[in-house]
């Protein structure tokens, strides 16, 4: 979703969510609540997803998501803190020096 998410409203980041399954019922709802209960209703059989997004500033967007995506695994990085009352587990970042950064990059898929 990159930094695009920054801007976006939660209407916005729900149809984003959505359009990245084949089934557009999302699109088709209208409000905010009728897009979440539809996408909602498209992942609850999905708890093998993983879904994260970047640059996200608003916890209304945050909650939403969080609040929609219940059965799947959702990581939700930005650039502070958000008050999502108990709907997220939150772990403190720092950034990676470049040769850390290197590093992870150029040793893909060893044990994590």
């Amino acid at each position: 979703m990159g930094s695009a998410s920054a801007n976006m409203s939660v209407e916005q980041v729900l149809e984003w969510v959505a359009a990245q399954f084949p089934e557009q019922k999302v699109a088709q709802a209208v409000g905010p609540d009728a897009k979440m209960n539809a996408l909602r209703d498209l992942l609850a059989s999905r708890s093998d997803l993983l879904i994260g997004l970047d640059e996200i500033r608003d916890a209304a967007v945050a909650q939403a998501i969080l609040e929609t995506t219940a059965q799947c695994t959702v990581i939700l990085n930005g650039p502070r803190r958000l008050d999502l009352a108990g709907l997220a587990q939150e772990f403190p970042l720092t950034p990676l020096n470049p040769a850390e950064a290197e590093q992870l990059f150029v040793q893909p898929g060893h044990a994590v």
